[in-house]
């Protein structure tokens, strides 16, 4: 049976190397965070009184303006790095703290714009916090079991909710997906328009790959070496032909704590 320990390691290496890439992607394209920039913050402070008109309004500006939001990201990647290599260690946990804290208050900044990836990573990284720092067996065991069934619970209502779309059933989603300026990409757009069935099929593989995963669950280790190595698939070709990149780390992040809880639960 592959042990807790082993299992937050391998999450720590793919979550430091998804938060690590993401922080230096921010800090590559730092423009948009400059003032006239897409995340000016003198536009996005306006979300909330608290950020323009309260007593800390002041210390929000010099943390989340610009150029001081850099030292966010600057403090995420090296934090990262710090995860990655403490990964096989127990003290494991601080770093993914400072990069867990990091990331919640970039969160806090953007407001909008965030997606499941955003969610999962903290999710993952308030695992690891807990399952390295934590001894108690049953308290591991509901760190687990958190982590897997928000794992579950996030690919069973995207796949309900595509499942329900005559938009996904059609295929014309996928094809709309496609042709969009954010998501899109020409050569996909072209492939897909030649051979309309090939997005109803893409749509349809990825509707029955979300709905299935309480197989994760409930088909024993096996079941779960086939649903998540069909994930690692599905998340890769997503990075390729739509550019989430991010979704790939964050989600394949979870999955040997998944694994382990397949094994836990088939073990009962």
């Amino acid at each position: 049976m592959t042990s807790l320990d082993a299992a937050l390691t391998l999450s720590a290496l793919v979550a430091a190397a998804g938060c690590s890439i993401s922080s230096l992607e921010a800090l590559a394209g730092r423009e948009q965070y400059a003032v006239g920039g897409v995340f000016d913050w003198r536009v996005l402070r306006h979300r909330s009184r608290v950020t323009v008109h309260g007593p800390a309004a002041a210390l929000f500006d010099r943390a989340f303006g610009y150029p001081g939001v850099l030292g966010l990201f600057t403090v995420q990647a090296a934090a990262s790095v710090a995860l990655a290599a403490l990964a096989f260690r127990q003290e494991r946990w601080l770093p993914a703290l400072v990069v867990l804290a990091a990331h919640l208050v970039a969160n806090m900044r953007h407001r909008f714009g965030l997606d499941g990836s955003d969610q999962m990573i903290s999710i993952v990284l308030v695992g690891i916090v807990v399952g390295s720092v934590v001894d108690d067996a049953s308290a591991q065991n509901v760190t687990i079991a958190f982590v897997t069934a928000q794992l579950v619970l996030s690919y069973v209502v995207a796949g309900v909710a595509k499942i329900i779309s005559p938009e996904w059933r059609s295929g014309r989603a996928v094809l709309g997906i496609s042709e969009t300026r954010s998501y899109g990409s020409e050569r996909t757009v072209r492939v897909l328009r030649r051979h309309r069935p090939l997005a109803v099929a893409m749509a349809w593989a990825t509707m029955g790959f979300e709905v299935a995963a309480p197989l994760l669950l409930l088909g024993g280790p096996k079941a779960a070496l086939v649903f998540l190595a069909l994930g690692a698939c599905f998340h890769l070709s997503v990075a390729v032909t739509m550019g989430l990149n991010s979704f790939v780390f964050a989600f394949m992040a979870a999955y040997p704590l998944a694994y382990v809880a397949a094994e836990r639960l088939a073990s009962l």
